[in-house]
């Protein structure tokens, strides 16, 4: 059950959050942050614009690595998935005031997390390769996939002489 307040204009809130207002005002200027995020020209942060982009990220993040892991993650989530909501919520801010592509300083970094697959040429981002398995969630979480192998004896197809068998 949602607690008390958790819900508005039909959105769930999370009551725990892969990024918080702290970090990303660690992150950025404060009068910055303000401004993105004002909605009403009071000149402070609108917090109920700041929760749907928590909801957004949230919701974006566990829409992928869902398919692999339970979700949501428990607090704190994995550093991975911090640093990743962290980017992808920088990019919602700035998209809210009209920064796009170029025009936004965290576009590039967001598609890294996001991928661009379903584009021409597209390549699966952070967050598709930890739902494949191909990247751990946790330094200590083995790899689905081995990243390399090492071979430790000689190879049977090369004499002692160093020539090549043919």
């Amino acid at each position: 059950m949602a607690p008390a307040g958790a819900r508005r204009r039909g959105l769930f809130l999370p009551t725990m959050a892969y990024v918080t207002s702290a970090q990303l005002r660690a992150a950025l200027p404060p009068e910055m942050t303000a401004q993105l995020l004002d909605d009403h020209g009071t000149g402070e942060a609108d917090s109920s614009a700041w929760s749907e982009i928590q909801a957004a990220v949230q919701t974006e993040i566990d829409g992928k690595v869902g398919m692999r892991y339970p979700v949501p993650f428990t607090d704190p989530a994995p550093a991975v998935i911090r640093n990743a909501a962290f980017i992808l919520a920088a990019e919602l801010i700035y998209q809210r005031k009209g920064f796009f592509n170029d025009g936004n300083p965290w576009t590039k970094r967001a598609q890294d997390i996001r991928g661009t697959q379903g584009q021409q040429g597209g390549q699966p981002g952070l967050l598709d390769r930890i739902a494949s398995g191909e990247v751990p969630l946790t330094a200590s979480a083995p790899r689905a996939r081995p990243a390399g192998a090492i071979i430790a004896e000689p190879a049977k197809t090369t004499p002692r002489s160093g020539h090549m068998l043919v």
